[in-house]
């Protein structure tokens, strides 16, 4: 339950994206203002096999220290790997490991790409990492686009580039995912191609819409302010953060 009392913005922000120290990290999210943090399961210092179990009390003790709740493990494994038989079994391990390090950090949603429904080795692949997530209690988050029908341990993530890449509105997938969204992505998608802040000038990210409808289709978490991928100079993005955290003050 978010703390009413808190008057930061309602907001966690992708850590591995701040430094390479995730230490580091915390006190620079700690800096921007935000509520929590999601580290990556694929990032130095915060992958499975970097933190024994004192290592994991540490990190959580760490941002604790920093006033900030560690929200969330991200597990990009590539959909793809998760259907090739070669590959299988390491991409389903991997998301398992993430798995076990999303227990230890509180139970917290695990988010991954899952493949598109009905190809292929994908029902056995989505079967067996739905299991493990409920297994171990932690709610694991699928941000494909479109929404696919998974199992009911399986919820919803919405990632605006993700969904403006396959030529679908971000927003019409928090109207489908309604009443089982999991996790809520902030980040704006260029004619480029590049992911980024929202707010630009050639954006199409409603910042404020968005959020707000979130909300409407039962969202009750910290959205994700994205850094994956920005361009720019350490400064660049740090000012980035800041103007969607200046946004999302406007919807409180």
């Amino acid at each position: 339950m978010l703390d009413s009392e808190d008057i930061r913005a309602r907001a966690s922000v992708t850590l591995s994206a701040l430094d390479d120290d995730p230490r580091v990290g915390l006190e620079i999210a700690q800096e921007l203002g935000c509520r929590g943090v999601h580290i990556s399961a694929a990032a130095h210092g915060t992958r499975p096999r970097d933190l024994d179990d004192s290592g994991r009390r540490d990190l959580l003790a760490a941002a604790r220290r920093h006033e900030l709740t560690i929200e969330g493990v991200d597990a990009w494994v590539r959909p793809e790997d998760l259907l090739e038989p070669t590959r299988v079994d390491a991409a389903i391990a991997a998301t398992v490991s993430a798995i076990e390090l999303a227990s230890d950090m509180g139970r917290v949603p695990v988010s991954i790409r899952l493949p598109e429904a009905g190809q292929p080795g994908a029902d056995e692949a989505v079967a067996a990492i739905a299991a493990a997530g409920e297994r171990l209690g932690v709610p694991v988050v699928d941000h494909a686009a479109p929404i696919f029908s998974r199992p009911d341990a399986i919820t919803v993530g919405i990632d605006p580039p993700t969904w403006y890449a396959a030529g679908l509105d971000p927003m019409d997938g928090l109207a489908a995912g309604s009443g089982r969204l999991g996790s809520v992505r902030i980040a704006d998608l260029s004619p480029e191609g590049m992911r980024g802040p929202p707010g630009g000038l050639e954006g199409r990210l409603d910042l404020v819409a968005y959020i707000l409808t979130s909300r409407v289709m039962g969202f009750d978490g910290l959205a994700v302010i994205d850094v994956r991928n920005w361009p720019g100079t350490r400064p660049e993005l740090l000012a980035g953060i800041r103007r969607t955290l200046a946004g999302l003050a406007s919807t409180e």
